[in-house]
């Protein structure tokens, strides 16, 4: 699944398709002013792009109308399963969410189960020349990944689960941590730290990416995605935090 420079890949593509989709979704106003759904149209958008890259899934959009699923119905399937996955605590939602996981499942598997079983041999050379420019076509990622997972010699199942079990957490994480983090500084209190993200993300240099990622990961300790957010502390310290007094760590 990583393949080398694979951060660089990754930033490179929500750079590309985060600034595209910025530019198609907002609607302007009056004189320069612009406004924008950022988490409908793009933080919601995105992730779900590069899953359906990284994994030939055959989007239905403008440019490819004649594909299986449109961005909203693959977040809605991805969703349906991180909910399952990662929210399957308590007794009292046991059986919603299975029957929802059970209903939207085979859609994803049944396209994750026919690329593992063309992309090899006479059938592929077959399937890559009719899928050509098509919403069917398998992309140098997705085409490297199936390749892989075919000479490990599982069952197909099981290879089809784990592509599940890496998709669904990215859909579900990175949409909705996005979203809440943009959130988080729009809010009043934060405003300083919207002045310097918005200086930061006007630059293109290393140590501009080092600060953006200390805001992101200090954003997600102050409105995280999951309910706890585990820190290790290199040493033993003594915080003094206001009116609660000390706290060891």
């Amino acid at each position: 699944f990583y393949e080398d420079n694979f951060e660089a890949n990754v930033t490179k593509f929500f750079r590309t398709n985060v600034a595209q989709l910025i530019s198609k979704s907002s609607l302007k106003y009056q004189g320069t002013r612009r406004s924008i759904d950022i988490v409908r149209d793009v933080t919601n958008v995105t992730p779900i792009l590069w899953l359906a890259s990284r994994f030939a899934i055959p989007l239905k959009t403008p440019e490819t109308p004649k594909g299986m699923l449109s961005i909203p119905e693959l977040f809605g399937i991805y969703l349906v399963l991180f909910m399952y996955q990662s929210f399957n605590i308590q007794p009292l939602v046991e059986t919603t969410l299975r029957e929802g996981a059970t209903k939207v499942a085979p859609v994803l598997r049944k396209i994750l189960e026919t690329h593992l079983k063309t992309q090899q041999g006479l059938k592929e050379v077959v399937v890559d020349r009719l899928a050509k420019g098509s919403a069917y076509e398998v992309g140098p990622d997705a085409d490297r990944i199936y390749h892989a997972l075919i000479a490990t010699k599982l069952p197909i199942g099981d290879l089809v689960g784990d592509c599940i079990g890496m998709g669904a957490p990215v859909a579900g994480n990175i949409t909705q941590q996005a979203s809440l983090l943009i959130d988080l500084f729009l809010s009043p209190d934060y405003e300083v730290y919207k002045n310097r993200i918005v200086e930061l993300a006007h630059r293109d240099d290393a140590a501009a990416e080092r600060e953006l990622q200390g805001f992101v990961y200090e954003g997600m300790r102050h409105a995280g995605v999951v309910p706890g957010l585990p820190r290790v502390a290199s040493q033993d310290v003594i915080i003094n935090d206001g009116h609660r007094g000390p706290i060891h760590i």
